[in-house]
């Protein structure tokens, strides 16, 4: 079920971290939660990735809303629960959450579309505890989780410490290879796995984020932390960013 985890060197009591922890949506053949973190609030200092699965009627409201919001994005309101029953290595791993679904971010004027429904985790992509208290190191490398399907890929900004920012995206990623130097071919990350993307040339802070409709190169680190990791030089484009956040990572 799990992916990535990391305690981020801290470690928490399921009391201590109960709260309505609010949840970016995102995706169509495979959907995403991305926890909607904040350093002011202990009980919001995490990093969480989820793959879910919507009951039918949910799902088919959730993938029309998709075609008329017009831009704008879906989130998950969720009935309090502590965060840290979704991480892996809990004593009750959670594998559900009751909420609300919601057009627009539901704490600043979204519109609920699907209430009292049920979200089915059927992953932890990436789970990770931030420590407030930590500073952030703003020369480190402009730095992505990259995660997804073989017809669609995502970017989530690694978010380490703060100031710091919250920031989802989709991506095209392509590799030139070693017997076809001229033919680049599109890149699969595979097994829904969560990778690193590292961009060239750029430094971890808001100013220097990837932006909308641009092409980069960088460094994809698959299966990073294991002794199968490997480094795959890339090309990238982006689309539009759903979702950018520093406010509540200050």
């Amino acid at each position: 079920m799990s992916n990535h985890h990391d305690h981020g060197g801290d470690h928490h009591h399921h009391a201590d971290t109960m709260g309505v922890h609010g949840m970016l949506v995102f995706g169509d053949d495979r959907i995403y939660l991305s926890h909607l973190p904040m350093f002011s609030m202990p009980e919001h200092c995490f990093q969480v990735l989820l793959q879910v699965s919507l009951d039918p009627t949910a799902q088919a409201t959730y993938r029309a809303s998709l075609h008329t919001a017009n831009g704008a994005f879906h989130t998950f309101k969720p009935k309090p629960f502590p965060i840290t029953e979704l991480d892996p290595q809990a004593d009750s791993e959670r594998n559900s959450m009751a909420g609300t679904l919601v057009q627009g971010h539901f704490e600043r004027g979204g519109t609920p579309i699907v209430k009292n429904t049920t979200v089915q985790v059927g992953r932890v992509q990436y789970f990770r505890a931030l420590d407030p208290q930590a500073e952030h190191d703003r020369q480190r490398p402009l730095t992505y989780l990259c995660f997804g399907s073989p017809t669609q890929l995502w970017l989530a900004h690694e978010i380490t410490a703060r100031p710091d920012f919250d920031q989802v995206l989709p991506v095209q990623l392509t590799v030139t290879t070693a017997d076809s130097p001229g033919t680049p071919r599109a890149l699969d990350v595979g097994d829904g796995r969560v990778s690193l993307l590292q961009i060239d040339g750029r430094r971890d802070n808001p100013e220097e984020r990837l932006r909308d409709h641009e092409r980069a190169v960088g460094t994809l680190i698959l299966m990073p932390g294991t002794r199968g990791h490997r480094e795959v030089k890339v090309n990238l484009e982006t689309g539009a960013a759903l979702y950018f956040e520093a406010d509540e990572l200050r």
